[in-house]
């Protein structure tokens, strides 16, 4: 089972790798959809967000323990909260109050997907309860078949809730040049911190 445990650890790891890139550039084409590019159009700009997203992500796995604990969620919200703000303020210009909109709305978007991934290793318990009594002598690579099966399936529905959810919102605001007053802003605000504190 040592195998088996270090197998499965790695596929995590590349998964979560892979939705890191995916998830940095979402984000870079989320904010380029609402914000002007601070710096001319070159080719390193189509994916310096991405790649600063990735780098941050690494070095939070890094800083932060892997529970749930509140605290640590708490502190995991203002650092990816921090970064977003900081990607806004290095990269674009002529922000205004839009950028506390999208920043809320990716945090909430990016949450509420991890969160669901969470509930897939009790659908793989399920399937193996009730797949294991005919495996026939095969059970360990059927337990392996179904786990990393069950994962992959998680992590690219995932992937899928951000982009379908980004989308969204791209394409609900037809007037995104136009600026937003506070007023606006509270109303934008409830369904993205309603969904964070949910999350919670």
């Amino acid at each position: 089972m040592g195998g088996f445990s270090l197998n499965h650890f790695n596929l995590l790891m590349i998964l979560q790798t892979l939705v890191d890139f995916f998830e940095g550039y979402f984000l870079q084409q989320f904010y380029g959809h609402f914000l002007e590019e601070r710096f001319e159009k070159k080719l390193w700009n189509n994916f310096h967000i991405m790649i600063l997203y990735v780098g941050f992500q690494y070095i939070k796995k890094w800083i932060l323990p892997a529970d749930y604990r509140v605290f640590h969620m708490a502190e995991n919200l203002i650092l990816t909260a921090l970064l977003l703000i900081f990607l806004i303020i290095c990269f674009y210009k002529n922000t205004g109050m839009i950028s506390i909109f999208l920043v809320v709305s990716f945090m909430a978007i990016q949450e509420s997907g991890r969160i669901f991934t969470l509930v897939f290793p009790y659908t793989a318990d399920l399937l193996i309860d009730i797949l294991l009594p005919y495996g026939k002598g095969n059970t360990f690579f059927l337990t392996i078949l179904i786990v990393n099966g069950i994962w992959i399936l998680a992590y690219f529905i995932r992937i899928l809730i951000l982009y379908f959810s980004l989308k969204g919102i791209r394409e609900s605001f037809h007037e995104n040049q136009f600026p937003i007053h506070s007023v606006e802003l509270q109303f934008l605000l409830i369904p993205g911190l309603t969904s964070l504190c949910i999350n919670i």
